[in-house]
This record gives C-alpha cells, sequence and structure tokens, in this order.
C-alpha cells in the first residue's frame, strides 16, 4: 500500500511457450515500393476429431517440408479440443484488415498439419516475399516443450507449437524450426511479426473449482490402449549457426518482434467473452490495437492492464531491440499521431465507418473533421468490434474516404463486474452438512483451509443445487456425488494423506434472493467468465461469506511480481439467521460486489480514441537513492516523488501540446482509492502541468517533479499489488472522485460531480458506471502501472 501521510494502506492454454525466437521484424531501411502485406493465421481447436472425421481426412500426402527426426512418440502429451483459437483467427484477422494487411492464408484445425504449418512459413516469409515486405504469423493452439539433447536453451528443451495431426503421432513444430525460416526472411529484409496465444495443454472445466475455463497446457499422458506405453518425444538437433558471428541465429538481434501470452512459467487461459471464447491474450491485444503506427510500448501497456483487469494471471512478453518504440509492423511510430476514422461508404443518411468498439466508437460518440468549418457526426450503431455506423450532426456532407477524429467520447453502458452466485441450499442443509465436515478441521492427517485465497486446495466439496459433491484440482475424472448429506467419514475415505481440502458453503435461499448488486454488477449464469465468486466458510459456529477471484491465492500473487492488481476477495460478511441479518448480509456482500465493480472500471478505463497528444508517463524517484523505480517491488517505508516523465522524440512528436490538469492517484491491495497528486486538501490548486504563471509559456521538459513536499507517499501496509494511474484533462475536474473506501473496511469521502467527466469518474467510484451513458470530452488521457509493495524484511 502506498500513503501520502503514512495513512494504512478463466479457462487456461498452459505454460506459455514464449516462442521468442519466433519473432521477427527487421528494422531495415529497404524500400517499401509496391510493398505487400500479408497475414499467415493458424487455428486449432480439434486436436481429436471424432472417428468419422478421421475417416474423412485423407491420409497425408509425401511431406513438401524436410525436416529434422525427433525420436519418439508424439502422442506421449495429451491435447484436448479447445473452445477459442478459431475465434481468436476471425477476432485477428477483423483487427489486421483495419490496420492495413490486404491477403491473408489461413489453416483452420486439420487444414494445419505440421507439413502445413511450415510450407506457409517457408513460401510466404522467404519464396515469394521481397525486400520490405510486411508479414504477419499469427498461431492459436495449444503450445508444448520437447526435450533436445542439442539444445542449449534453459531446460534443454525447445518451444513447440502443437499441429492438428498430433493424433497421427506428427512431432510439434519446435522453436528451431521456425527460426530458421525466419532467419532466411530476416536476411531479405522482409518485416514479419510472430503472435502466439498458446501454450502447453488444457484440462476441461468441471465441477464447481475447475470452472475459470481451459488451460492450453500438458494435461499428462494420452489414454492409449492398454499395454501401450508411449515414449517422451526427444529431438537431437543443434542451432544454425550465423556464418557471420559463429553463434546460433537470432532473428531477434535482426529487430525481433515478440508478442506471446505468457510467461514460460506461466499458463495461457481463454476467456468466455460477449463474442464466445477467446484466448485472455488474444482479446486483449485485439481491442489494444488501435491503430498501425502506434508504438508497441503503447500498446502492450494497454494489453498487460486489460488482462490485470480481468483477474487473468498471466503476464504477456514482449521482446525485441528497439522494437518497443515501433509500430506492429516494424514501421517507425507516430507517438503524437492520434487514431484517424475512416468513412467506408455513405448511403442515404447512415455513414459506414471502419473502426467499432475495438478503438472505443460507441453509441452517442461525436466524431469531427479537420478545417474551419468541421463536419460532425454521431455514432448511432457499433456493428462489432471493427465497424460502426453514423449521421451527420447539423448541416455538411461526407464522401467516402474522409477522416475522422473523436470530438465527445461516450463510456460503454455495461456491467463491468460479473459474479457467479452458486446455487442455494435451505439453510438447514448448510448449517448441518458444515457441522458435520467442520469434525475435519481438527484432523491431523487433512490440511483444511479456512480462506481459499489463503492456499491452493487439492479437494473441494461443494454443492450442486441437489447434491454435495468432491472433486480435485486439477481436475481428475468426474467429481464423485456424495448426495444430499455426506458424513465426515465419508469425506475423510475420499481424501489422500494431508490433502487441502475446501468446503465451500452455498448460499441459503433467503441469501441469494436479497442480493441487489445495481448497473455496474451483472450475476452470471456459469461460474466460467466471472470475475469473482460468491464463497462461503465454515467458522465453527456460522457461515461467513466473501467475493473470491477465482483460483488465486496470496502465493500466487507474490510468485506473479505484482501483476494481479483486482483485490484477492472482500471481507467475510457473517450470513445471520434471522430475517434483519440477513438483510444486512445481503445489503453488505451486495455493496462489496459494487466496489469491487468499481475497481475494476477504474483498470479497464481507456483514454478516448485518438487522445495522445499529452506524451508524459508516471516516473517514481526513490528520495533517499535518488533512483527512478523500475522493476521490482517497492519496500515498506520507502518514500517517493511523482514525477512527469517522456523523451525528446515524443516531446517533438506530440501534437498541439498544451498544458493539462494532473491527477494521480492509487487503489492499494485492498481495494481503496487515495488521491497523491494534488493534495486532496487544496483542491485544483497548482495541478495544471507544466506550470506557468500568467503570460509564460510553460516550458514543456523531459521530466517535471509535481510540485509538493520532500516525497509525495510512503508503502506502508496492507501490502500487495497496488495500481498507479495517471489522468491528465483539459478541463479540471473535482479531485474528490478519487477517493473512495476499499472492499476490506477502509472509509473514504466523494464529492458531488460538477461536470461530465467528473460525473463519469464519479460513477465509477460510486460503482454506478453502467446506469447511464455520459458523453465526455475527447481530451482526456489515463494511463496505469501495477507494483507489487512488499514489507521491508521480505
Amino acid at each position: 500500500m502506498l500513503s501520502s501521510t503514512r495513512i494504512p494502506g478463466m479457462t487456461a492454454r498452459g505454460h506459455c511457450v514464449i516462442l521468442a525466437a519466433f519473432l521477427a521484424a527487421p528494422l531495415t531501411g529497404q524500400s517499401v515500393t509496391a510493398q505487400s502485406r500479408r497475414a499467415i493465421l493458424v487455428g486449432i481447436d480439434q486436436y481429436n476429431p471424432d472417428p468419422a472425421t478421421r475417416v474423412r481426412i485423407a491420409e497425408p500426402s509425401s511431406p513438401h517440408y524436410p525436416r529434422p527426426a525427433v525420436d519418439g512418440d508424439a502422442t506421449y502429451w495429451r491435447f484436448d479440443n479447445l473452445d477459442g483459437a478459431l475465434n481468436d483467427v476471425a477476432l485477428m484477422k477483423d483487427v489486421l484488415a483495419d490496420l492495413g494487411i490486404t491477403d491473408f492464408v489461413i489453416l483452420r484445425d486439420q487444414e494445419a498439419t505440421a507439413d502445413a504449418i511450415l510450407s506457409a512459413l517457408q513460401k510466404n516469409l522467404v519464396d515469394d516475399a521481397k525486400s520490405g515486405d510486411i508479414r504477419v504469423f499469427y498461431y492459436s493452439g495449444h503450445g508444448n516443450h520437447i526435450r533436445n539433447l542439442a539444445s542449449a536453451e534453459q531446460g534443454g528443451e525447445d518451444q513447440s507449437i502443437v499441429p492438428a495431426d498430433n493424433w497421427r503421432d506428427t512431432a510439434d513444430v519446435r522453436d528451431k524450426e521456425i527460426s530458421r525460416i525466419l532467419w532466411k526472411a530476416a536476411l531479405k529484409g522482409v518485416k514479419v511479426t510472430f503472435i502466439a496465444d498458446s501454450c502447453h495443454s488444457g484440462s476441461l472445466s468441471r465441477g464447481a473449482w475447475n470452472a475459470s475455463g481451459k488451460v492450453r497446457s500438458s494435461s499428462g499422458r494420452r489414454a492409449g490402449t492398454p499395454g501401450f506405453k508411449p515414449r517422451e518425444p526427444v529431438a537431437n538437433d543443434a542451432a544454425t549457426l550465423d556464418p557471420a558471428t559463429g553463434q546460433p541465429i537470432d532473428p531477434e538481434k535482426a529487430g525481433v518482434l515478440t508478442l506471446a501470452a505468457a510467461q514460460s512459467n506461466e499458463e495461457a487461459r481463454e476467456i468466455d467473452t460477449d463474442a464466445g471464447a477467446h484466448g485472455a491474450f488474444t482479446w486483449a491485444l485485439a481491442h489494444a490495437l488501435k491503430y498501425a503506427g502506434e508504438p508497441m510500448d503503447r500498446i502492450f501497456q494497454r494489453v498487460s492492464a486489460e488482462l490485470r483487469a480481468a483477474g487473468v494471471s498471466q503476464q504477456p512478453v514482449m521482446g525485441g531491440l528497439g522494437r518497443g518504440a515501433r509500430g506492429l509492423f516494424g514501421e517507425p511510430a507516430d507517438p503524437g499521431a492520434g487514431l484517424r476514422i475512416l468513412v467506408e461508404s455513405v448511403k442515404g443518411k447512415d455513414i459506414h465507418l471502419r473502426g467499432g468498439v475495438e478503438v472505443g466508437l460507441y453509441p452517442d460518440c461525436i466524431l469531427k473533421s479537420a478545417g474551419d468549418a468541421p463536419v460532425r457526426l454521431k455514432i448511432t450503431a457499433s456493428s462489432g468490434l471493427g465497424s460502426s455506423t453514423a449521421q451527420v450532426v447539423g448541416e455538411g456532407e461526407v464522401e467516402a474516404g474522409g477522416l475522422f477524429t473523436v470530438e465527445r467520447w461516450v463510456s460503454p453502458s455495461k456491467a463491468s463486474l460479473h459474479v457467479f452466485v452458486p446455487p442455494p441450499a435451505p439453510a438447514s442443509v448448510v448449517q448441518a452438512v458444515a457441522a458435520e465436515i467442520g469434525k475435519l478441521r481438527g484432523d491431523a492427517a487433512i490440511d483444511w483451509l479456512e480462506d481459499p485465497t489463503a492456499g491452493r486446495p487439492t479437494h473441494i466439496l461443494s454443492w450442486d443445487g441437489a447434491s454435495w459433491i468432491l472433486e480435485t484440482n486439477p481436475a481428475v475424472g468426474k467429481p464423485a456425488n456424495l448426495s444430499a448429506a455426506p458424513s465426515a467419514e465419508a469425506v475423510k475415505r475420499l481424501l489422500p494423506n494431508k490433502a487441502k481440502f475446501l468446503l465451500l458453503l452455498p448460499p441459503t435461499p433467503e441469501l441469494a434472493m436479497a442480493l441487489h448488486m445495481g448497473a455496474s454488477v451483472e450475476i452470471a449464469r456459469q461460474r466460467p467468465g466471472a470475475h469473482y465468486w460468491l464463497c462461503g466458510r465454515w467458522t465453527g459456529t456460522a457461515a461467513e461469506y466473501a467475493w473470491a477471484l477465482p483460483d488465486a491465492t496470496e502465493d500466487s500473487v507474490r510468485a506473479l511480481s505484482g501483476r494481479m492488481a483486482l483485490p484477492l476477495r472482500s471481507d467475510w460478511i457473517a450470513g445471520g439467521s434471522s430475517d434483519a441479518d440477513i438483510q444486512s448480509a445481503a445489503s453488505s456482500l451486495s455493496g462489496k460486489a459494487q466496489l469491487l465493480a468499481r475497481i475494476r472500471a477504474w483498470l479497464t478505463l481507456e483514454s478516448p480514441p485518438g487522445q495522445e497528444s499529452f506524451p508524459y508517463r508516471l516516473a517514481f524517484r526513490n528520495v533517499d537513492t535518488g533512483e527512478f523505480h523500475g522493476a521490482g517491488d517497492m519496500r515498506e517505508d520507502e518514500k517517493y516523488k511523482i514525477y512527469l516523465k517522456t523523451g525528446e522524440p515524443e516531446l517533438k512528436a506530440a501534437r498541439n501540446l498544451a498544458p493539462r490538469w494532473v491527477y494521480v492517484f492509487a487503489i492499494d491491495h485492498f481495494g481503496a482509492c487515495t488521491l497523491l497528486y494534488p493534495d486532496p486538501n487544496r483542491g485544483n490548486e497548482g495541478n495544471r502541468q507544466p506550470y506557468a504563471q500568467f503570460g509564460e509559456q510553460p516550458k514543456f521538459d523531459p521530466l517535471i517533479a509535481l510540485p509538493g513536499g520532500q516525497y509525495d507517499f510512503s508503502i506502508a501496509e496492507p501490502f500487495g499489488v497496488d495500481s498507479y494511474f495517471l489522468l491528465t484533462t483539459q478541463d479540471p475536474i473535482d479531485p474528490a472522485v478519487f477517493t473512495s473506501e476499499g472492499v476490506r473496511s477502509k472509509g473514504g469521502t466523494r464529492g458531488a460531480a460538477t461536470d461530465p467527466l467528473s460525473e463519469m469518474l464519479s460513477d465509477l467510484n460510486t460503482g454506478k458506471r453502467a446506469a447511464k451513458r455520459v458523453e465526455t470530452p475527447g481530451t482526456w488521457s489515463i494511463e496505469s502501472l501495477t507494483i507489487r509493495s512488499v514489507a521491508k524484511d521480505r
């Protein structure tokens, strides 16, 4: 936690295949005359075709692409079918088309054999490409790792992608095979970007606990016929050496762009969205890619923020020498450029635009053209991620090919938080089973978990609406059905020694009916896709309930180095037995859900599209060491001064550079929102930056220290993941909107909103964001940083 005056503060796609050596975008100065732009998209959901499908699939012809031999059986690993890979391909095709890709080669499901993937890479990246051409290779599906006796990589393993013909005992496509093709493309001056939403394989969602979505990770050995013991695949394939250096080839050093779903020791998840199942990384990336010339550093920051706000515990990876300052396709970035919306066609009063929800355009947004007498358009409908319909407001005519920018922005009116409430059970059932199973709390052979966020359970007992079920974590087979009244002895017989056991109590019908969430919170029908679950526990004498982040623990968050920005859970609230107690509990739980919605709304709030003209970012300097905070933790008692920081190129590129009103605030590990700048007791005094006296020109230096004392905040309890925000606006707003209580018994105050932007921000803090649309000026921006705070002795 932070303090200005010592105030206390899915479905997964597996341990991710980074494929770092796969991604190349050479930073050559080659001519782009007659430049071609092509994307090769590969998506595989179907890894286990049914017998009829297998019969219909013709036997493969002789392979076109020569491959090094791999000893062993590819079927050593089991790969379950996925749900979102084909959806990912369709989404990325639309996004890349909006960004200027004109030609697509697509391999879906059983088309995506190992030979087809490698042949497509060779043909499109090398054989048919010339210097300056742009190529994007996108893969969505399972990833894996293969032992390589000649590999110098970590663990002596090659990263790989799993082809659709794995069931035919076809070896994975290893990183060394792909790197060789990309190296040839790099030597030709082809600009290649490789995006991988893959990791090892996934387990199916089952029961109450294993319902957060599919994991694209390896799920053990494939169950074969009796007596068949597949051998683990092993390669003996040394890396190709660069003749110029004698070192293994590395397309990154030729200008590689690395975009991958997660770290090598993390899972990459699938999530349920309004548009169906998608890879969490792909969904976030599609929303972050607004225009091709935007620097990748900025895009990557938005991708990371989107994943944090979704409660997805994976950290995406971007690498490449000098690539962060360039655009997606390796072209020089324009940091000062904003979004330009293209008119595709005009049909009567309806004007069809290229650009929709993925670039932040929602109904009632106002666009304007350039010139002394601008034409204004009002968005009437968003037709999907990539298109919108608008009509002229006032006078003026519009022609196809015209360009518009955002003048007034409207926030989307939808619930910012989805919660799952499990099927209720009568109070008599809850109390009787809790008291009976509670006998196991003192059993030395069982590790009883009091809190789902305190440790990762291996066995979970829960109510499915008709009976109690016992499942394992991760899921193995079907959950055990223990009827409506299991005994403690019956449960114990099913538990191994030292099982980490979690009893999840359902709400009573009275408590469930009394929950009233408000417009910012939506009760999900199923566990998958819900941000929080209502969890009940037994104290020994009574039932308590809290909102908990699915399958997240304090230890797992610490292992993520501070990337889980959402609170792990709310306070525990006693369920009560009397009508008054039940109503009070429901009111408290509803309020906590609204506070969680407020936190997630802050984390997902994006700047209006195209507002990139204020080039500054947040920077924190440790006042004792004088160093700016980079990577790593902030520690207890450390004191920090807040700066606005940018570079000379960004200053030169910024258009219409003008001072802005600056607000810096933070949300701590427990969800409390604290204003760090300006001083909350002094309102908007002196917080228009860069500061200048009347009649003087503001000085836009690369580094600006925000006015205040020697330091602006220090690190104190509660320790955990803190999110810091920089909000800049053209007009001043009420600073009181940045202060509110947390989900763990923290207080705060709020003032009345007096302008549209303040009204929208205040609605975030009061949990009303989805209640109505608020039209705001298009001249404000927001960015966030997530940093872990720890005790000084850690």
